[in-house]
């Protein structure tokens, strides 16, 4: 027996916390029954239906997917307020290649490129972007600006911009040149738009 979002988030289809909210919002059927509760308790060959559409169940082995995400993209699935602004959405690329139901491990804004992690498995990809997994994100940036020796030392000890906490970085200076500087920075924790508003602060 698995709780219902866990469940959903096995099978793939969503991440469990996308789970929980549409089983909350009574979109989810256990045996032709709504049931709002996602801890409700169901067989791993049980029946549960979103939306009218049967899921195929749980996925015995997860796959990772390794993507090259471009600049210009946004990590996210597309709505009709965001079509309008002509944007061009990761997940609806995919699926019109004929993927399957991704998550990603983790985000790039749309202003960034680089390695992204997907899978079709929810809680793999819950567990490897973490904190507590440990697992670090390695980052090479472009940055404008003179990036002083006492702004380094407190991006290594850990800064609080606007309120937020943010972890120490492991930053090293590869290049620079006036105020062209590229450097690599490495970190566990994946806040919203993390090394832009560090860096940001610091101006």
């Amino acid at each position: 027996m698995l709780r219902l979002a866990k469940f959903i988030s096995h099978s793939g289809v969503m991440s469990r916390r996308q789970a929980e909210k549409v089983i909350v919002e009574g979109r989810v059927t256990v045996a032709n029954k709504i049931i709002n509760n996602p801890a409700t308790l169901v067989p791993e060959n049980e029946s549960v239906k979103i939306d009218g559409t049967k899921i195929d169940g749980i996925i015995t082995f997860p796959r990772i997917w390794l993507h090259h995400k471009q600049e210009g993209i946004l990590v996210s699935h597309s709505d009709e307020k965001q079509k309008i602004q002509g944007r061009v959405f990761l997940f609806e690329r995919l699926k019109s290649m004929g993927l399957p139901h991704l998550i990603s491990v983790g985000r790039l804004d749309m202003q960034s490129e680089g390695l992204l992690l997907l899978t079709n498995h929810g809680e793999l990809a819950r567990h490897l972007e973490s904190p507590e997994s440990g697992y670090e994100r390695v980052y090479r940036m472009r940055v404008h600006g003179f990036l002083r020796e006492h702004v380094l030392t407190a991006m290594r000890k850990g800064v609080k911009v606007d309120g937020i906490l943010y972890a120490p970085l492991e930053i090293q200076v590869d290049f620079n040149h006036g105020t062209n500087y590229w450097v690599t920075v490495k970190l566990t924790e994946g806040k919203n738009r993390e090394l832009r508003k560090i860096f940001a602060h610091f101006n």
